[in-house]
């Protein structure tokens, strides 16, 4: 992995504000934030997200205390290609995975679902209508950003991976509710 330019890190706390575009009207339904991070609260608690917490190297947690030294609510998970530490910085949920030596990688940053890119809205809009939108967020990997949209549909989430014009590039499927 390489360590993300600042400028890059930049990106991804400002990828809300990149989409000056007006979302085109849709059937998808959009929950606001309340609703979102009290359905990821109920999440956690019945998935026993705690038993996954992990203390991660020396190393990672001086890169993370440099970069991030105004984190608040920190936990740490193990993801498949290192360290993630899931946090709020200046009020707003965030996630960086880490390599063991301390470089940083992936960048997660939620934004509003209003704020994904106006290509994003349309492909969501065409190819999900009438599924709920519970949260999105910008990412930067690679110094490339994408845009995770995650949807509910007959109580199965959904995380879908967008670029900026609105290819879709990946489909994780997460949990049943």
């Amino acid at each position: 992995m390489t360590k993300i330019p600042l400028a890059a890190l930049a990106l991804a706390l400002s990828l809300g504000a990149c989409a000056n575009d007006p979302a085109p009207d849709t059937t998808t339904v959009v929950m606001d934030d309340d609703e979102a991070y009290e359905n990821e609260a109920e999440e956690a608690d019945e998935e026993g997200d705690e038993a996954d917490e992990v203390e991660p190297p020396a190393a990672v947690e001086q890169a993370f205390a440099s970069g991030h030294p105004t984190a608040t609510d920190v936990t740490w998970t193990m993801a498949d290609d290192g360290f993630e530490a899931s946090f709020t910085e200046d009020g707003t949920a965030q996630s960086v995975v880490y390599a063991a030596s301390g470089v940083a990688g992936a960048v997660e940053v939620e934004i509003p679902v209003a704020d994904l890119p106006a290509a994003v809205t349309a492909a969501l809009a065409r190819d999900y209508a009438g599924q709920t939108v519970r949260e999105a967020a910008g990412i930067v990997e690679d110094g490339q950003p994408t845009y995770e949209a995650e949807i509910t549909a007959d109580g199965t989430t959904t995380d879908l991976i967008f670029r900026e014009d609105g290819t879709l590039v990946e489909t994780i499927p997460a949990e049943t509710d």
